[in-house]
């Protein structure tokens, strides 16, 4: 009897504990919130495209080592980049393929070396703060097993601050869009850090940027990478499952090889390096896996990368996304590259460089929109005042978003829809005030300017000198009446 009580009770205490964990779930928590937005950018593109696609998944070395624009051009297949985090885990990884793949598909899994390490039973504190909050959806709809290791490993404590501290309001999913819908043409957006203004339309992170100090540092005392070439068990396990569930669905996985730095630790030119990674590969390909390409084709110096270890700049991903666009073109799509003279790998060098250069000086699509935005403004301006006698007065500098005057959707009060159709929005389609079209007028004059665009300066001098801020330089464009001239 006092067995049975004892039993009931305990259970009861167990229940009332992982209700309330699950309570907790999606709750504030310390963690790397612009993965949430990143996430729903890239499924929102993903599910734009309706015919087979090639899909590229896993940790940040596949975020920024990709120029998925390239590689679609090269493949004339269309690609989406699903990479995001090297912290998530590979059953983080295989839903979100699985939640955009489609017949037809293809799935590049170019996962950093760790993942081979890790067992499924090991969830670090960063996994536990980010799945338990903005990734909440993940555990809640994951198999028994890992809902049941997620509690196991969990924190009351902080269960309890979740509930407490509901998430804070983020970026609407929409925004987030409209944002990422402005960098569409535009080979390299500007870095502004780990979020989703960041990303190109097919979700890469292209920073053209030299090697961080704190990089370098690293780089100087050697970085081994891979220094086992042992596959844990569960990682073949649930890869052969992914496998499995993408051959039902109609589509194909491929493993391959992430970037790295060439090294002191890891040189894949050197046998002993280049032995342990075919090691690997062997391993993955005995369990029934398809592995592709040459190793060494991913093996770089080090004024390719960013910020971190495998984290490539934009050059770097134009190199590795050229020499990947070969191996798959020879090893997936059947559409074998001819080389004469040189290598196929010295080939591809040559090529990427070259590709680089032409994207890294294109024209930024984004200033022939906003000259002929700001040309009909200005033509509307000048309409009104022929009408009225006077321009639209404003408060002070004002905008749809504006630091330094109104902010409103009528912006420039009575101007639409009479003299033109709409107030045009600028093309980066954000909410960052230093990056607006921007009106002042006191009546008598005005000045109509494009703000925050030091980037477009060379292509301006070139195209339209005259139309360059006299006050602000390079920061600004547009057109202005005498009186307004240095304002």
């Amino acid at each position: 009897m006092k067995l049975g009580i004892l039993f009931a009770s305990a259970a009861g205490t167990f229940a009332a504990a992982f209700l309330f964990w699950w309570a907790s779930l999606g709750g504030y928590e310390k963690a790397e919130y612009w993965l949430d937005r990143v996430y729903d950018v890239k499924v929102y593109r993903a599910n734009q495209i309706h015919k087979p696609k090639l899909i590229i998944a896993g940790g940040s070395s596949s975020l920024f080592g990709i120029d998925s624009s390239l590689l679609t051009d090269s493949l004339g297949v269309d690609v989406i980049n699903m990479a995001g985090h090297a912290s998530l885990s590979l059953a983080f990884h295989s839903d979100v393929i699985k939640t955009v793949v489609r017949a037809g598909d293809v799935v590049v899994l170019p996962l950093e070396y760790a993942y081979y390490e890790q067992s499924a039973e090991s969830i670090t504190d960063w996994q536990l703060a980010n799945m338990q909050s903005w990734g909440h959806q993940h555990v809640r709809n994951g198999e028994l097993a890992d809902i049941v290791s997620f509690f196991r490993h969990t924190s009351l404590l902080k269960a309890a601050h979740r509930i407490a501290n509901p998430l804070p309001p983020q970026d609407a999913v929409d925004d987030a869009i409209e944002v990422n819908e402005g960098s569409r043409g535009v080979n390299f957006p500007r870095w502004q850090s780990y979020n989703y203004s960041s990303l190109t339309f097919r979700g890469d992170f292209l920073p053209t940027l030299p090697p961080t100090q704190s990089l370098m540092g690293e780089f100087d005392k050697g970085i081994p990478y891979l220094k086992s070439a042992e596959v844990h068990p569960t990682v073949l396990k649930r890869l052969n499952k992914l496998h499995l569930e993408l051959k039902r669905s109609g589509a194909r996985l491929y493993i391959t090889w992430p970037p790295t730095i060439k090294n002191s630790m890891f040189d894949l030119d050197d046998p002993h390096v280049r032995a342990r990674a075919e090691a690997l590969r062997t391993r993955i390909t005995d369990s029934g896996l398809a592995f592709i390409c040459d190793p060494t084709e991913s093996n770089f110096n080090v004024d390719r990368f960013f910020d971190t270890s495998y984290h490539l700049n934009a050059r770097g991903a134009v190199l590795r996304t050229t020499l990947l666009s070969d191996c798959l073109l020879n090893e997936v799509f059947d559409g074998r590259q001819k080389t004469v003279g040189r290598s196929p790998e010295e080939v591809a060098r040559l090529r990427a460089d070259e590709v680089y250069r032409k994207k890294l000086n294109a024209p930024n699509p984004h200033v022939a929109i906003r000259l002929a935005d700001l040309a009909k403004l200005k033509a509307a301006l000048t309409d009104y005042f022929n009408e009225h006698g006077n321009y639209p007065a404003s408060e002070k500098w004002d905008g749809l978003y504006s630091p330094w005057g109104r902010s409103s959707d009528d912006w420039i009060t009575g101007l639409a829809p009479k003299h033109i159709p709409a107030l045009p929005r600028d093309p980066r389609r954000n909410r960052d005030g230093q990056e607006q079209y921007l009106y002042r007028s006191n009546g008598t004059d005005y000045k109509l300017i494009a703000h925050g665009n030091a980037s477009d300066c060379s292509q301006l001098r070139r195209q339209a000198a005259s139309l360059l801020d006299p006050v602000r330089g390079c920061s600004a464009y547009g057109y202005w009446s005498p009186g307004a001239e240095s304002w």
